[in-house]
Protein backbone atom coordinates (compact mmCIF):
# COMPACT_ATOMS: atom_id res chain seq x y z
CA UNK A 1 0.00 0.00 0.00
CA UNK A 2 3.03 2.34 0.87
CA UNK A 3 4.19 2.22 -2.92
CA UNK A 4 1.10 2.99 -4.13
CA UNK A 5 -0.46 5.62 -2.37
CA UNK A 6 2.68 6.79 -0.49
CA UNK A 7 1.61 6.38 3.28
CA UNK A 8 1.78 3.12 5.76
CA UNK A 9 -1.46 0.80 6.55
CA UNK A 10 -0.38 -1.39 9.42
CA UNK A 11 -2.16 -1.50 12.77
CA UNK A 12 -1.28 -3.42 15.97
CA UNK A 13 -3.69 -5.53 17.00
CA UNK A 14 -4.87 -4.20 19.22
CA UNK A 15 -6.63 -1.49 16.89
CA UNK A 16 -7.84 -4.19 14.96
CA UNK A 17 -9.71 -5.71 17.33
CA UNK A 18 -11.72 -2.86 18.06
CA UNK A 19 -10.55 -2.28 21.65
CA UNK A 20 -8.52 1.15 21.20
CA UNK A 21 -9.23 4.57 21.09
CA UNK A 22 -7.40 4.55 17.21
CA UNK A 23 -10.21 2.75 15.90
CA UNK A 24 -11.58 5.90 14.22
CA UNK A 25 -8.31 6.73 12.65
CA UNK A 26 -8.10 2.60 11.74
CA UNK A 27 -11.54 2.92 10.23
CA UNK A 28 -10.83 6.29 8.04
CA UNK A 29 -7.77 4.93 6.83
CA UNK A 30 -8.89 1.63 6.06
CA UNK A 31 -11.51 3.68 4.48
CA UNK A 32 -9.26 5.70 2.41
CA UNK A 33 -7.53 2.74 0.97
CA UNK A 34 -10.50 0.56 -0.25
CA UNK A 35 -11.45 3.88 -2.17
CA UNK A 36 -7.82 4.81 -3.69
CA UNK A 37 -7.34 0.94 -4.08
CA UNK A 38 -11.05 1.09 -6.31
CA UNK A 39 -9.61 3.54 -8.06
CA UNK A 40 -6.54 1.89 -8.91
CA UNK A 41 -8.14 -0.77 -10.11
CA UNK A 42 -10.72 0.34 -12.00
CA UNK A 43 -8.21 2.57 -14.19
CA UNK A 44 -5.75 0.18 -14.95
CA UNK A 45 -9.30 -2.80 -15.69
CA UNK A 46 -11.46 -3.47 -18.64
CA UNK A 47 -14.68 -3.74 -18.18
CA UNK A 48 -14.56 -7.48 -18.32
CA UNK A 49 -12.41 -7.96 -15.72
CA UNK A 50 -14.13 -5.46 -13.43
CA UNK A 51 -17.29 -7.73 -14.15
CA UNK A 52 -15.23 -10.84 -13.42
CA UNK A 53 -14.20 -9.27 -9.56
CA UNK A 54 -17.49 -8.40 -9.00
CA UNK A 55 -19.07 -11.64 -10.00
CA UNK A 56 -15.90 -13.71 -8.30
CA UNK A 57 -17.06 -10.99 -5.12
CA UNK A 58 -20.74 -12.20 -5.38
CA UNK A 59 -19.68 -16.01 -5.60
CA UNK A 60 -17.51 -15.44 -2.18
CA UNK A 61 -20.30 -14.39 -0.52
CA UNK A 62 -22.17 -16.94 -1.20
CA UNK A 63 -19.51 -19.59 -0.68
CA UNK A 64 -19.51 -18.12 2.88
CA UNK A 65 -23.18 -18.04 3.42
CA UNK A 66 -22.89 -21.70 2.37
CA UNK A 67 -20.31 -22.52 5.15
CA UNK A 68 -21.71 -20.84 7.76
CA UNK A 69 -25.22 -22.52 7.60
CA UNK A 70 -25.08 -25.46 5.05
CA UNK A 71 -26.99 -26.67 2.69
CA UNK A 72 -30.37 -27.88 3.16
CA UNK A 73 -31.12 -31.16 1.50
CA UNK A 74 -34.39 -32.89 0.98
CA UNK A 75 -34.12 -36.03 2.97
CA UNK A 76 -37.88 -37.38 1.74
CA UNK A 77 -36.03 -37.32 -1.97
CA UNK A 78 -33.27 -39.05 -1.06
CA UNK A 79 -34.73 -42.13 0.84
CA UNK A 80 -36.83 -42.84 -1.82
CA UNK A 81 -33.93 -42.46 -4.72
CA UNK A 82 -32.17 -44.09 -2.15
CA UNK A 83 -34.77 -47.41 -2.30
CA UNK A 84 -34.97 -46.98 -5.92
CA UNK A 85 -31.13 -47.63 -5.66
CA UNK A 86 -31.38 -50.58 -3.66
CA UNK A 87 -33.87 -52.27 -5.55
CA UNK A 88 -32.05 -51.92 -8.77
CA UNK A 89 -28.67 -53.13 -6.74
CA UNK A 90 -30.61 -55.81 -5.24
CA UNK A 91 -31.86 -57.07 -8.98
CA UNK A 92 -28.19 -56.53 -9.99
CA UNK A 93 -27.22 -58.43 -7.52
CA UNK A 94 -28.93 -61.36 -8.53
CA UNK A 95 -28.54 -61.22 -11.88
CA UNK A 96 -24.71 -60.93 -11.79
CA UNK A 97 -24.49 -63.74 -9.47
CA UNK A 98 -26.73 -66.13 -11.25
CA UNK A 99 -23.60 -65.97 -14.00
CA UNK A 100 -21.06 -65.93 -11.24
CA UNK A 101 -22.23 -67.60 -7.74
CA UNK A 102 -22.11 -66.41 -4.86
CA UNK A 103 -19.36 -63.94 -4.53
CA UNK A 104 -18.80 -60.66 -2.84
CA UNK A 105 -19.66 -58.04 -5.79
CA UNK A 106 -17.77 -55.27 -3.60
CA UNK A 107 -14.49 -57.40 -3.45
CA UNK A 108 -12.10 -56.57 -6.44
CA UNK A 109 -10.39 -60.24 -5.13
CA UNK A 110 -13.37 -62.57 -6.17
CA UNK A 111 -14.50 -60.64 -8.49
CA UNK A 112 -10.98 -60.93 -10.84
CA UNK A 113 -11.05 -64.38 -9.84
CA UNK A 114 -14.51 -65.24 -10.97
CA UNK A 115 -13.93 -63.19 -14.20
CA UNK A 116 -10.51 -64.21 -15.18
CA UNK A 117 -10.08 -67.39 -13.84
CA UNK A 118 -13.77 -68.95 -14.14
CA UNK A 119 -15.23 -67.37 -16.86
CA UNK A 120 -12.41 -66.47 -19.34
CA UNK A 121 -12.66 -63.23 -19.89
CA UNK A 122 -8.64 -61.63 -20.71
CA UNK A 123 -7.59 -59.28 -18.42
CA UNK A 124 -5.99 -55.96 -19.80
CA UNK A 125 -4.71 -53.67 -16.69
CA UNK A 126 -2.98 -54.55 -13.15
CA UNK A 127 -3.84 -52.22 -10.07
CA UNK A 128 -0.81 -50.33 -8.77
CA UNK A 129 -0.12 -53.54 -6.56
CA UNK A 130 -0.01 -55.65 -9.17
CA UNK A 131 -3.34 -57.69 -9.12
CA UNK A 132 -5.32 -57.48 -12.29
CA UNK A 133 -7.60 -54.71 -12.38
CA UNK A 134 -11.57 -54.81 -12.54
CA UNK A 135 -12.22 -50.98 -12.34
CA UNK A 136 -15.03 -49.82 -14.57
CA UNK A 137 -12.40 -49.09 -17.23
CA UNK A 138 -11.47 -52.67 -17.68
CA UNK A 139 -15.09 -53.57 -17.28
CA UNK A 140 -16.56 -50.83 -20.12
CA UNK A 141 -13.57 -52.82 -22.21
CA UNK A 142 -15.48 -55.84 -22.25
CA UNK A 143 -19.01 -54.66 -23.80
CA UNK A 144 -20.99 -58.05 -22.48
CA UNK A 145 -24.14 -57.70 -20.82
CA UNK A 146 -22.80 -59.39 -17.63
CA UNK A 147 -19.75 -56.47 -17.47
CA UNK A 148 -22.17 -53.79 -18.24
CA UNK A 149 -24.41 -54.88 -15.41
CA UNK A 150 -21.27 -55.09 -12.86
CA UNK A 151 -20.32 -51.43 -14.23
CA UNK A 152 -24.39 -50.37 -13.24
CA UNK A 153 -23.85 -52.28 -10.09
CA UNK A 154 -20.55 -50.05 -9.35
CA UNK A 155 -22.58 -47.26 -9.88
CA UNK A 156 -25.31 -47.32 -7.94
CA UNK A 157 -22.88 -48.80 -5.24
CA UNK A 158 -21.15 -45.97 -5.15
CA UNK A 159 -24.23 -43.36 -5.43
CA UNK A 160 -26.13 -45.45 -2.70
CA UNK A 161 -23.10 -45.57 -0.10
CA UNK A 162 -21.36 -42.10 -1.01
CA UNK A 163 -24.98 -40.22 -1.05
CA UNK A 164 -28.04 -41.16 -1.06
CA UNK A 165 -27.37 -43.32 2.41
CA UNK A 166 -25.75 -40.30 4.36
CA UNK A 167 -28.24 -37.22 2.93
CA UNK A 168 -31.20 -39.11 3.96
CA UNK A 169 -30.21 -38.91 7.16
CA UNK A 170 -29.36 -35.06 7.74
CA UNK A 171 -31.38 -32.66 6.86
CA UNK A 172 -28.15 -30.12 6.33
CA UNK A 173 -24.81 -30.47 5.07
Amino acid sequence: VADLFGFEYDVDLETKTGVSPKMLDYNKTDLQVEGLLYRYFTERLSEKEIQLAKYLTSIDSVYNKITEKGVLVDTKLCKAELKKAAAEIDRLAHKIKSKTGEINLNSSQQLSDVLFNKLGYTPTKKTDKGAWSVGTDVLKGFATELTDDLVEYKRLEKLRSSFLQPYSLVDRI
